[in-house]
């Protein structure tokens, strides 16, 4: 099976910024994640049959290549649910429309289709016994005001006992023009 989910990768500007916040995190108790793993979840698929990917490409090949790219506004560094430490970005209408493509196009292939919206953000350290509430002690200057997305991915999650690493198996380009 494979272990499957839909992301937006990160420019290297953001993955400096953030690798920095989470590696602060770590010295809080936190465990950070790997600067090659942060990205952004569109869509969670789930265990899927090998055989089934090809299928899931075609299905997502058209309606993101109608969507036109975007910028994602910056929101904030904070603690969620005081066990992960989280870089925000604002819920806006192109990040909801993304979603809902994805949503629609993959649920099908998606073992256990996620129940609630997908929130933009960047998970960047996990703790075991709370402390995320640190968060705003963890340096952190974003290195512009937007996070511009022009491209999905579609990611292959390997566990193993050092951790997950993530494997691209499609990149899908936003394509379309933008609404006038």
């Amino acid at each position: 099976m494979a272990r499957l989910f839909a992301a937006v990768d990160l420019p290297p500007e953001w993955k400096a910024v953030l690798s920095a916040a989470a590696a602060g995190a770590g010295g809080r108790g936190g465990k950070p994640t790997a600067r090659e793993n942060l990205h952004l979840t569109v869509f969670f698929i789930g265990e899927t049959k090998p055989d089934a990917v090809p299928d899931l490409i075609r299905e997502l090949e058209t309606p993101l290549s109608r969507l036109a790219p975007f910028s994602l506004p910056f929101s904030r560094l904070h603690s969620q649910a005081g066990r992960m430490l989280w870089a925000s970005f604002a819920d806006t209408p192109a990040w909801r429309l993304l979603c809902g493509a994805v949503r629609l196009a993959a649920a099908p292939f998606a073992a256990k289709p996620e129940p609630r919206e997908q929130t933009a953000h960047v998970t960047l350290a996990r703790f075991k016994h709370g402390g995320a509430h640190l968060a705003p002690l963890c340096p952190f200057t974003p290195p512009g005001p937007n996070l511009e997305v022009a491209a999905v991915d579609l990611m292959r999650s390997l566990l193993s006992p050092l951790g997950p690493s993530y494997v691209r198996e499609h990149r899908f380009e936003l394509t379309g023009e933008q609404a006038s």
